[in-house]
């Protein structure tokens, strides 16, 4: 079933007076449980692409449905309510508040749906468990490492029970282990029926996912599922 349908979609930029197509009529369906990276080079259009499905930017021409329905039309307080009930967003500096405990900030979209505090500590907790950072709970957020910051940041969406996970480029400061450990994660998590979009610069990640799509100059260059993918 298709979750996410974007078409025509054009976002412009103005820099020194030149107007600038950062994403070039980008028309793309994404189906449930699909597991996709978004590659390119830096200033390519990922992160913007990102950031309209996210349903953070309005600031575009074109058409997006999200679940056959109409993204741009919404009333701002309504389209806050279906970004929250649908859409988890990983940006690439985290989630994350850095006085703030990681338990804390796993817990903390919780209160924008007025979850009583044994509700968000059991979340939490069980967030920590599953993420392999209970260890670490109670940790200020800027006092841990960056793997342990993107597994809470992962966690945080993951409260709120999204139906699409976006992750923009944040593995850049994790040696490649970890980003294994990244990568196998989403991959369970994916498993589990989350539809899962991540960008980055990385051909090496992009291979362990089920469909690649390549972004130049604001456009689709290729878009393929891989061998032995879903």
């Amino acid at each position: 079933m298709i979750m996410i349908s974007l078409n025509q979609i054009v976002k412009i930029k103005y820099k020194e007076g030149k107007k600038i197509a950062v994403l070039d009529h980008i028309n793309l369906q994404i189906n449930e449980c699909e597991f996709i990276s978004v590659v390119g080079f830096n200033q390519c259009g990922k992160s913007a692409l990102l950031k309209i499905i996210s349903m953070l930017d309005d600031d575009y021409y074109g058409d997006y449905q999200f679940e056959n329905v109409q993204v741009k039309g919404l009333p701002d307080d309504q389209k806050r309510q279906f970004r929250m009930e649908n859409v988890g967003y990983l940006y690439r500096n985290y989630n994350l508040i850095d006085y703030f405990t990681i338990r804390e900030n796993i817990s903390l979209p919780l209160k924008y749906l007025h979850a009583t505090k044994s509700q968000s500590l059991e979340k939490a907790k069980y967030w920590c468990h599953r993420l392999k950072i209970g260890h670490k709970k109670n940790h200020l957020s800027r006092n841990v490492g960056p793997l342990i910051r993107i597994k809470a940041s992962i966690a945080q969406c993951m409260v709120l029970n999204p139906k699409v996970l976006l992750v923009d480029d944040i593995m850049n400061e994790l040696t490649g282990e970890e980003r294994k450990v990244v990568i196998n994660l989403l991959s369970e998590l994916n498993n589990e029926g989350l539809t899962i979009i991540l960008t980055s610069e990385h051909l090496n990640e992009a291979n362990l996912f089920h469909r690649k799509i390549f972004l130049n100059e604001g456009k689709i260059f290729t878009d393929f599922p891989l061998q032995n993918g879903k």
